[in-house]
């Protein structure tokens, strides 16, 4: 709707010989101003706040803004004054400046053309502390409009004049005054509106009317149906005498009502910023677009919005709705804005609707729709289901009246902004296998513009991927019925590539296990129902939960095994360190390779060891400890042999454990001694086993010999290790003793002499030997522990020494001297020689 202001006027003038006029404080009100001298002045403005520095005004107290129109081009010379001392009115500070030239009195081309500040396009300018100022505007046009802002400094009420100097003068413009009484029509051609002008004036008898100096016929005071197009009318009022006494101008100009567009209404769905998609209130309208529609590319007119109709009627722009920023309705979902479209004198009105509708509100919780792979649509390879959607509309909607909101399928984005082509709720995805992205539309009833859209998957997720063919063979445990336990675990790895990805089980029967009846309870111990030979159903399930089912064939080969042991392990009864308990510690390490080399050590042969026969046929509870095997269980131990060349099936055999008794030990003599500085001692057992091999040692372990016997300088502790041909080992251990021969010399020896019956004394002490000594002296004996030989005669001995531990008899020469007992010489011829006993010689 919209509404236009036209007017009628009717415009009376009084006769005055001086008038006052307005002024406007802001540039939006400026005034129309002609130099008229004293005749004409105009209010000056105080107490009014100053705009900050303008051209070359520093400060700009108490403006007043006022506009000059040329009625004559040329050159306009002017003083201005300011005071309020009647009649010159020039004792106050006067300080302006002037812009231009425009083409009319718009505020919007000031600020257009004087941005800002204001300082370009400045005509005249002045910020002198003087009442009279001095101006002018050189090679004017005529209609040309000029800015003039005048300020008062000193805040004194008073009045300005403006007074052309030069008018009359050759070349000189001249202002046009009819702009002081200038009558703004508002008109259209369709109504055809008019203007009635009354010039009565008191004892005005005569009346001349002129337009634009042609004389016209009325001569009453009132000049009626004035009509376009503009133009500029005088009366010249005379009195019963015939004396002119008023003469007044004024100009009648026709405006064109401003036409506009009246713009749609505007429809959004509820998405502010506030969160609360369903209160009707939305932050974000765009009035600014709404000002291009009416505006429909015109620039010469202004239009304002509003919240009311009385609101744009006023026109207040204290009123008007900011549109640099968006709007938010104050009345929920529905609310009507009155817009105000004027040029400088007419406006008309407007109003549209802003509606706002509830977002949709659906379930965020959404999911994808999966389906397994299946032949109810071509294969169960294809990627290729028949989904059924309209599960997901209950989803969306939820708990919502489903009248509220349309919901709709779409296969791509564009179909689901534009709402075509909706996919049935029976949908087969056939333009896109295995995953299918949907487009949902949610949509307000009432608004289908309101909507909105997401998406979800349609899955066709594959089925496990498995392996034909399949075939478990297993020996049969007794090699006769062909009948055997399986372990159908076993097949799982063969069955798929990705078993550790997914879930298995197995069915006697194939519809068991299409459907996922009766499994076999323990799969990892079946019993083959029939002899060598049966088929199971495995049910193979992925993480989707998708099945595939492929049957595999049990097949029960007759085994080789063994009755005869293999060889037998030895191991030592010491190796566990107790040489009673008829317990070894094998290595059964070694029994891999001599089984292997039985075979003839071909490549991928598998040999597992089992502590018992049923173990090695179900291939259960392996021997993990090979390198420190204790028989405390068996002493047989079965092997179990895959991949063997001489039998497609296992081989099953044994080997026995033989626990080799320790060695004898090596006798070894008693109270052996070595002589020092003698020949070296030779130490042997007493007995020689011809099946062992010996070892010395001495007692810090370090070998000495590998002989039988050992040769040995010095005593010690000395140890022998016998070994048999198993390996098997023992040892015997013995001290051997040191001594030597006596060390006792002649020196040594205490001897009386001359005594008739003297005495050898023996020195005893570790200084003489270390050996236990004997003496004698006879070198036949018999030897005595006694130190003390009596009643020896004069004469040459020999001590001699014998080491009870074996050393060398060890000899000490020594004399006593002494003498018979008669008187020689005396020529008897009896001892006619005196000889002293103890010595070599006589003594004449």
């Amino acid at each position: 709707m919209s509404n236009f202001k036209k007017y009628i006027f009717t415009i009376a003038l009084l006769l005055i010989s001086a008038s006052v006029f307005a002024q406007g404080s802001s540039c939006e009100e400026a005034s129309p101003f002609c130099a008229g001298g004293t005749t004409l002045v105009y209010e000056n403005t105080t107490n009014v706040s100053q705009y900050g520095p303008v051209g070359c005004l520093n400060t700009t107290p108490n403006p007043s803004w006022f506009y000059l129109k040329i009625k004559e081009g040329g050159v306009l010379d002017f003083y201005l004054t300011q005071g309020n001392n009647s009649p010159n009115y020039d004792n106050l500070d006067v300080d302006f400046i002037c812009w231009g030239p425009f083409d009319s009195p718009n505020c919007d081309d000031l600020q257009y053309f004087c941005l800002d500040a204001f300082d370009d396009n400045v005509i005249a300018c002045s910020y002198l502390p003087d009442p009279i100022e001095y101006f002018s505007i050189n090679n004017a046009q005529p209609g040309e409009f000029y800015m003039v802002l005048i300020t008062n400094y000193s805040n004194d009420s008073g009045y300005i004049t403006l007074t052309q100097t030069n008018q009359g003068e050759p070349g000189a413009g001249q202002t046009d005054c009819a702009i002081l009484n200038q009558v703004d029509v508002c008109y259209d051609n369709l109504n055809g509106e008019t203007v009635d002008l009354d010039a009565t004036t008191d004892l005005g008898v005569v009346y001349e009317w002129f337009k634009d100096g042609v004389l016209l016929p009325e001569t009453g005071p009132i000049l009626y149906n004035i009509t376009p197009p503009d133009a500029f009318y005088n009366v010249l009022v005379y009195d019963v005498d015939g004396v002119l006494i008023n003469n007044v101008e004024y100009s009648v100009v026709f405006w064109t009502m401003p036409a506009f567009e009246t713009p749609p209404d505007l429809s959004v769905c509820d998405s502010s910023s506030d969160g609360n998609y369903l209160d009707g209130i939305y932050d974000d309208f765009d009035l600014e677009a709404q000002r291009l529609i009416i505006l429909d590319s015109q620039t010469d007119i202004n239009v304002s919005f509003y919240e009311s109709q009385s609101d744009a009627e006023t026109g207040d722009p204290a009123d008007a709705i900011d549109t640099t920023m968006p709007y938010q309705n104050i009345t929920p979902f529905n609310q009507t804005i009155y817009f105000r479209v004027e040029n400088a004198v007419c406006y008309g009105t407007g109003e549209f609707q802003l509606e706002v509708y509830s977002m949709p509100v659906y379930n965020l919780n959404l999911q994808n729709i999966e389906l397994c792979d299946s032949e109810a649509y071509g294969t169960d390879t294809d990627g290729i289901e028949t989904f059924d959607l309209s599960g997901q509309t209950a989803v969306v909607q939820g708990s919502y009246d489903p009248d509220l909101y349309n919901v709709s399928y779409h296969i791509n984005q564009a179909d689901a902004d534009a709402g075509t082509n909706a996919i049935p709720d029976t949908y087969t995805n056939t333009t896109s296998p295995n995953t299918q992205t949907v487009y949902v539309r949610v949509e307000e009833s009432g608004d289908q513009a309101c909507y909105t859209t997401f998406t979800f998957d349609l899955i066709v997720t594959p089925l496990p991927v498995l392996n034909a063919d399949v075939n478990l063979k297993k020996c049969d445990d007794n090699a006769l019925d062909g009948i055997t336990n399986f372990d159908l675990t076993e097949a799982y790895s063969l069955l798929s590539d990705d078993a550790s990805q997914v879930t298995f089980a197995v069915f006697t029967t194939e519809t068991d296990a299409q459907n996922n009846q009766n499994p076999i309870q323990t799969p990892e111990n079946y019993l083959i129902g029939q002899p060598h030979s049966d088929t199971v159903w495995a049910r193979v399930t992925n993480a989707d939960g998708c099945s595939s089912v492929m049957p595999f064939t049990l097949e029960v080969l007759d085994g080789e095994i063994s009755t005869d042991p293999l060889f037998e392990l030895p191991a030592c009864e010491s190796s566990d360190g107790d040489v009673t308990n008829n317990i070894a510690v094998f290595n059964l390490n070694d029994a891999y390779q001599m089984i292997a080399d039985d075979y003839g050590n071909p490549s991928g042969l598998i040999i597992v060891l089992y502590e018992n026969l049923n173990d090695a046929m179900m291939a259960q509870n392996p021997i993990n400890q090979l390198d420190n095997y204790s028989n405390t269980t068996t002493n047989t131990i079965f092997y179990r042999v895959e991949n063997s060349p001489v039998n497609e099936c296992v081989v099953l055999g044994f080997f026995d454990l033989q626990v080799i008794p320790v060695p004898e030990p090596a006798p070894l003599p008693d109270n052996v001694f070595v002589c020092l500085g003698e020949e070296p001692t030779v130490i042997e057992p007493l007995t020689l086993n011809p099946e062992y091999t010996y070892q010395w040692t001495d007692d810090s372990g370090q070998v000495l010999s590998n002989d039988f016997a050992l040769e040995t300088e010095q005593g010690g502790v000395y140890t022998v290790t016998v070994t048999d041909t198993y390996g098997c080992t023992n040892t015997s251990s013995m001290t051997v003793l040191e001594s030597q021969e006596s060390l006792l010399e002649t020196s040594d020896l205490n001897v009386t002499h001359f005594n008739n019956l003297n005495t050898l004394t023996i020195p005893t002490g570790i200084e003489y030997g270390i050996g236990d000594y004997v003496y004698s002296l006879d070198p036949n004996g018999p030897f005595t522990t006694t130190t003390t030989f009596n009643d020896l005669i004069g004469g040459d001995y020999t001590l001699y020494v014998q080491d009870l531990n074996g050393c060398n008899l060890h000899e000490v020469n020594f004399s006593i001297l002494d003498y018979m007992r008669f008187f020689t010489p005396n020529n008897d011829g009896y001892n006619d020689y005196w000889n002293v006993l103890g010595t070599t010689e006589g003594v004449d």
